[in-house]
């Protein structure tokens, strides 16, 4: 009654498998690799990431949280994009485009700001890109969710000054509208 016991599950194989990957030894590591059981692949990937083997961690990670954050701190932005579009979450497709920003892929980065609907972002593409079409739908986008001010911005790159015009009176900014069409 004054001894409280507490027990441990230790999984042989990935005792062994730990051993051989602090050896160095990571062909007979990667051997080893189909005897241990899928719930503890996880735990694995963690280790081999601790040890600084992050591609190895990507192949064997199961979570899909794990292989997202692996998948952008390796560049590897195709897994991370199938990834994202599996969860459909706004931040996944916001990292994802900032990533994709980094890495000077354009093409991915809008449409990971477009399903994140991060139209700041988008307005900063188009406007770089000097893309017209985008930046006629970024108004429209804009106008809808209430951001007059993104709206207004994609509007005035375009030199449309009726848009521009109509917009500030939709908005009743009536004495803008006038200051604006006199200039």
């Amino acid at each position: 009654k004054d001894v409280a016991v507490t027990s441990f599950a230790l999984s042989l194989g990935v005792i062994e498998y730990q051993t051989l990957v602090l050896r160095g030894d990571l062909d007979a590591a990667s051997e080893m690799l189909p005897d241990i059981p899928e719930d503890q692949k996880n735990k694995i990937a963690r280790f081999l990431e601790g040890q600084g083997y992050k591609d190895q961690a990507l192949e064997i990670a199961t979570d899909s949280e794990h292989r997202f954050e692996l998948a952008l701190g390796l560049g590897q932005l195709q897994i991370a994009l199938e990834l994202a579009r599996e969860a459909d979450v706004e931040h996944k497709w916001k990292t994802v485009g900032d990533a994709a920003l980094t890495a000077w892929d354009l093409a991915l980065a809008v449409e990971c700001f477009k399903h994140a609907r991060d139209l700041s972002s988008l307005l900063l593409l188009y406007t770089s890109s000097a893309d017209a079409t985008g930046l006629r739908e970024l108004a429209t986008q804009a106008k809808e969710a209430g951001l007059h001010n993104i709206a207004f911005t994609a509007l005035w790159q375009l030199s449309d000054v009726d848009g521009c015009i109509d917009l500030l009176l939709d908005t009743h900014r009536v004495a803008e509208a006038v200051m604006f069409a006199q200039t």
